[in-house]
């Protein structure tokens, strides 16, 4: 399996879902002056259907994200045995975030669901300051520190994946035709290649004069 294309497709669903549900936030307008606990409240509750829809995309949005967690997962360890570690932390702190962003969405729906059963405003207001604080403070400062980390690692897997392709085309040659294409020139010029590394020495027979 393509880890990395793979990988790469799922990011792009994520970010399409994100861009969704950001753009049904914006539609809902600015909200009130946040010291003005009944206003805020009622445009809570005015706009309660495009939040509840903003919500549910953004709990949705954790499915490709993990889905991409185990992609990148899984190209960290194609480095090599020595990258495990890093896989395993990476796949971990992704799931962190992932955690987070399912709380905020909650508490995100939850604001909105409350806003027109008769409950007291500063109840409201003060879940929906826990859901705000959560998804700007804790999950897209997250999600930009393993964006970052996840190109990286795109971009050092398809390193690892070219040096493994050039020592497989020089071990096996026979595999290889533009490698046979090589070695067919040199002859032809009259330079010898150079030995593999790994080639026993043989010596010729000692000289007579």
């Amino acid at each position: 399996m393509d880890w990395r294309r793979w990988t790469g497709v799922v990011g792009f669903v994520w970010v399409l879902i994100q861009v969704a549900a950001v753009a049904l936030f914006l539609i809902a307008g600015s909200p009130p002056e946040f010291g003005d606990a009944k206003k805020f409240t009622a445009w809570i509750n005015t706009n309660s259907g495009l939040l509840m829809d903003d919500a549910f995309l953004t709990g949705v949005a954790t499915l490709p994200l993990l889905a991409q967690f185990t992609g990148l997962r899984s190209i960290i360890r194609n480095a090599g045995e020595g990258w495990e570690w890093a896989a395993a932390l990476f796949f971990g702190a992704g799931t962190v975030t992932a955690a987070v962003l399912i709380i905020g969405s909650a508490a995100e729906a939850t604001a909105a669901f409350i806003s027109g059963s008769g409950t007291e405003p500063t109840t409201v207001r003060a879940v929906w300051a826990a859901t705000q604080m959560i998804l700007t403070f804790v999950y897209f400062p997250s999600a930009a520190v393993l964006g970052i980390v996840a190109y990286a690692a795109l971009r050092a897997g398809r390193w690892h994946g070219r040096q493994r392709a050039n020592r497989t085309a020089v071990a096996n040659p026979r595999r290889h035709p533009g490698v046979r294409l090589v070695r067919s020139r040199e002859r032809r010029s009259g330079q010898r290649p150079p030995p593999h590394p790994n080639a026993p020495l043989v010596e010729g027979p000692p000289s007579l004069s």
